[in-house]
Order: C-alpha cells, then structure tokens, then sequence
C-alpha cells in the first residue's frame, strides 16, 4: 500500500512537471515568434536589426525542443508507428510498447549523460558562440541539460504506469 502511494506520488509530480515544462516551452514559442516580429519591422521599415534574433531565436528553439519534450511524452504526442503495432495482439502491443520505453529509458540516460557532459565542458572551457554578443554556450545548452533530465523522469514515470497498469491488470 505505501510503495503504490510513494508511484502515484511520483506519477503526479511528474506529471506535474512536465505539465510546467511544456508551458515554458510555449512561452518560448511566443516569446521566438515576438523576437521574429519585431526583426521584420525593424528591417522592413527602419532598414536595420537587433543583432541578436537569429542567436536568442535558436537558442528558444532549443528551450522548445527540450523543454517540450517531457510534456509530448506525457501527452504521448511523440512519433509512434500505430499502423504497424495495431496488427499485433493486444499482448503484443503492450510488450513491444514495454520494450520502446526501456530503449527510450536507455538513451535517456546516454542523453542526460552527456548532454551534461558538454555543458560543463563547454562551462569548464569558458566556449562562446561566435556571435556579436559572444554568449557562454553553457547558458543556452542548460535548456537541453535541464530538459533531458525532464525527459528521463517523464519516461520512468510511464514506464511505471505501463508496469503498474499491466500489474493491475493481471490481478
């Protein structure tokens, strides 16, 4: 009884989580897609730029990517080939979608591994981009650290709701 409660738990605060992650990945959206704006006035109508929309556009579509990456898999909106696994059996099914998720589990971990690895490298090496504002590529690449390890809970959690709902199922 106290370890379904310690899951459950863990489910809702996952959940949770990525339910703010996906949010702030939104926010990005909108906040990439003003910056996109403003540089098509400014180089319509003034004949100049912010210098910078292009760098802090790509670094957003970074803080999307990652960010909104633990949300996706919550709302299982990530690509899955639903045409192939629906002509197995239902046991099939949830087998191979069991297996998905552990090899997702595993490059997770590679992810989160060594996307870390390269921010604190890049940290260590003092790494700048090449731009006019010369940003510390440790701070756009904390977007991708931050969003792996999002990642890697988001899939634990549905790993133990696909293991817990089998369990259920069996009793």
């Amino acid at each position: 009884m106290k370890m379904r409660r310690i899951v459950k738990g863990f489910l809702t605060q996952s959940d949770r989580i990525s339910g703010h992650s996906g949010f702030i990945a939104a926010m990005a959206v909108v906040v990439m897609m003003l910056m996109i704006v403003v540089e098509v006035v400014l180089r319509t109508f003034f004949n100049t730029s912010t210098l910078i929309g292009v760098e802090f556009g790509e670094y957003l579509l970074a803080a999307v990517v990652f960010l909104g990456a633990s949300y996706t898999l919550r709302e299982k909106g990530h690509i899955k080939i639903d045409f192939a696994l629906k002509r197995f059996p239902k046991r099939s099914q949830k087998v191979l979608n069991l297996a998905m998720m552990v090899l997702t589990l595993i490059i997770s971990i590679l992810l989160v591994r060594y996307g870390w690895h390269l921010i604190i490298g890049s940290y260590t090496l003092k790494t700048e981009a090449w731009s006019a504002m010369h940003t510390p590529l440790f701070i756009p690449q904390i977007f991708m650290g931050v969003g792996v390890i999002l990642l890697l809970m988001q899939v634990v959690a549905e790993l133990l709701r696909q293991l817990w709902d089998s369990r259920e199922a069996q009793q």
